[in-house]
């Protein structure tokens, strides 16, 4: 899994739920474990709200 799918695919799961996910929705997502410990020594990410077309 590339990078900004690890990071994508959380904050897709993230959007809705104030910010936060579990390593079981990101694992049911197909992100897996090793990838979410990753993200986590990572400093914040901050995402802007997505835009409607």
């Amino acid at each position: 899994m590339k990078a900004i799918e690890a990071i994508r695919k959380p904050s897709d799961i993230a959007f809705s739920q104030r910010g936060l996910f579990t390593t079981a929705q990101a694992q049911h997502a197909g992100v897996e474990r090793y990838a979410v410990s990753r993200l986590e020594k990572l400093p914040p990410i901050v995402f802007h709200p997505r835009m409607p077309p």
